[in-house]
């Protein structure tokens, strides 16, 4: 996958859901937390109860559940 290259922004962008102007939310990962995730992910493909590399995933999907726009109305 390519990587897209936008103009630096004027903040730093932390981890964490992102919009930009009115599209949908997504969700941005630092490379330092990329590859964090990346190693949890990895690891419960070998080891599915490794109980540290599923609360990492279970903190991811909840991050990325906050992307979901029809989730956020409920709340």
């Amino acid at each position: 996958m390519d990587i897209r290259k936008f103009s630096e922004q004027p903040e730093r962008v932390e981890t964490g859901p992102v919009q930009f102007g009115e599209d949908w939310p997504g969700y941005f990962l630092q490379g330092k937390h990329a590859f964090a995730m990346r190693l949890a992910i990895a690891t419960l493909l070998v080891n599915p109860n490794d109980v540290l590399a599923r609360a990492q995933a279970r903190a991811f999907v909840e991050d990325l559940d906050s992307c979901n726009l029809a989730s956020r109305k409920e709340r």
